[in-house]
């Protein structure tokens, strides 16, 4: 389905889906099979899944962390 960001949530866009957000996505296999990175076009803000797996996919800016090679 067409999703897009809205107040910080990523949403399912059942009805105007002309609104909807065209997603950078990006494999990440240094991470792991089926890994990743989902963000917006301007790479600004990108998704974030909760601690909870009940709870709803955010939208925010990314942070970087040193990692080892």
């Amino acid at each position: 389905a067409p999703t897009a960001n809205i107040d910080n949530l990523v949403f399912a866009l059942l009805i105007n889906k002309g609104e909807a957000e065209k997603w950078r996505i990006e494999a990440v296999p240094q991470h792991g099979e089926n890994r990743y990175i989902i963000t917006t076009q301007d790479q600004k803000d990108g998704w974030v899944a909760p601690d909870a797996p009940d709870e709803q996919i955010i939208c925010k800016p990314l942070t970087a962390t040193k990692s080892q090679p």
